[in-house]
């Protein structure tokens, strides 16, 4: 009688197996020897079948899972990629078990109301799975999606006004580097991922000013070389100067004491100290994001329009709903008392 199968290989087809050393998944053949399927579980039973000629016998969540977070989920922004890891996990545990098509739109809902004390993860969270069931339906493992119409939670967006008092209390407990970060997050509007990627070859004044094509979004945006912001990026970069390498190629303008740009953990594991000592302090009576920067900077421009062009938006009304967060100043009705008695409003 042969062993037991164990792990992996337990849930695996007759013939085939997952050799761990290898991550890779293989069919055994006696006149073939060992025929290598590939290192992506949901692929490697659809060679399988085919080299057997057999029928599959279907797919479950899981396989899909894991080919997206394989395949696709690398392809999207670092940030995104880095998010989706752990949602894929809390997928898997929900409903990794499923067959394919028989996931339906009453047990997303189920789901949905299991997480409502986290209402943004987990919309976000089933966001994700929608996306994994489209490249399902490219890939030919589904001929439709089997839910539809998903009442997601209501997502309130955050009306915090940040004053610029604030910031000049908060930057008290900054240091010079940070202190110098901030300004130019409010000069420019960039998201922090932007801003921690500038180097020196971003900066160049003599053929316009500071250059910068947006990760998310990918457009691309000139600062036009001002006065303010040609002393600033002075500045920064003699703050600097003495963290760079000697003889480095990329010279970030945000370095860490060892002359590399700082990670997206590294640099929030640092705000967050310093806004909890201002806070602590009792300068700063409320904390605030870094994102709200990125607002007030929208919030302060005069027009419309050039906040629009400030943070690199398509249309006016993302600016407007999401960053625009000051009081709309319009001239009220003048010779009030010239109206008669006789006038009706409708």
């Amino acid at each position: 009688m042969g062993r037991c199968r164990k792990g992996v290989n337990k849930s695996l087809p007759v013939g085939m197996y997952y050799n761990k050393k290898g991550d890779t998944f293989y069919l055994r053949s006696k006149t073939k020897g060992d025929i290598n399927l590939g290192k992506i579980k949901a692929t490697a039973l659809q060679k399988y079948y085919r080299a057997i000629g057999g029928d599959h016998e279907g797919y479950t969540v899981a396989d899909l899972i894991e080919r997206y977070m394989d395949e696709e989920s690398p392809k999207r922004s670092e940030s995104m990629h880095t998010t989706s890891i752990p949602r894929a996990g809390k997928l898997i545990a929900a409903f990794g078990e499923f067959p394919l098509e028989e996931l339906t739109t009453r047990d997303i809902q189920l789901y949905l109301d299991y997480r409502r004390k986290t209402p943004v993860d987990a919309n976000r969270t089933v966001a994700l799975l929608s996306a994994m069931y489209g490249a399902a339906l490219r890939w030919g493992y589904i001929d439709r999606i089997p839910f539809e119409k998903i009442k997601f939670h209501k997502e309130e967006s955050s009306d915090r006004l940040l004053e610029n008092s604030e910031v000049v209390a908060f930057k008290e407990f900054c240091p010079r580097w940070l202190c110098l970060y901030v300004d130019l997050k409010y000069s420019t509007g960039l998201r922090q991922k932007d801003m921690l990627e500038l180097t020196t070859e971003n900066w160049r004044p003599s053929v316009g000013g500071l250059f910068v094509q947006a990760s998310k979004s990918r457009h691309r945006t000139c600062f036009t070389a001002c006065n303010e912001l040609a002393s600033l990026l002075k500045e920064i970069q003699l703050e600097a100067a003495n963290k760079w390498t000697k003889g480095a190629r990329v010279k970030p303008l945000f370095p860490t004491l060892k002359g590399k740009a700082y990670t997206p953990s590294g640099y929030r594991s640092i705000w967050y100290k310093c806004m909890q000592t201002a806070v602590n302090s009792g300068k700063l009576k409320k904390s605030f994001r870094e994102h709200d920067i990125r607002s007030l900077a929208a919030t302060n421009r005069p027009e419309l329009e050039d906040a629009r062009k400030l943070l690199g938006h398509k249309n006016v009304s993302t600016t407007l709903r999401h960053y625009r967060k000051g009081f709309e100043h319009v001239m009220p009705n003048t010779n009030a008392n010239t109206m008669h008695s006789y006038v009706l409003f409708k």
